[in-house]
């Protein structure tokens, strides 16, 4: 059993009414369960279950409108490569 301190009693006394019994519950939780592993499997659980809604849209599905890749179609259509030595070396 964890000890309970004066500070704690004290800050416990003050606390309104209801909020006593919360903190005993959550402390009792915490103590038994993995918080940190919970804390972070919760949110990818939740963007699982809640994916279709977060992103609606097929990813396979081509985006309307959109004119392709911005890549130039062929090589000769590069620009020509600078002269120059780069200052790097």
């Amino acid at each position: 059993m964890a000890y309970v301190g004066e500070q704690t009693r004290a800050a416990l006394a003050v606390a309104p009414p209801g909020w006593a019994a919360l903190r005993r519950r959550w402390l009792r939780f915490a103590g038994q369960l993995p918080v940190l592993p919970l804390s972070i499997l919760v949110p990818f659980l939740l963007v699982a279950v809640f994916a279709n809604l977060i992103a609606p849209y097929d990813p396979t599905e081509p985006i309307p409108d959109d004119p392709g890749p911005l890549l130039p179609d062929s090589p000769e259509e590069l620009p020509p490569p600078p002269t120059e030595p780069s200052p790097a070396g």
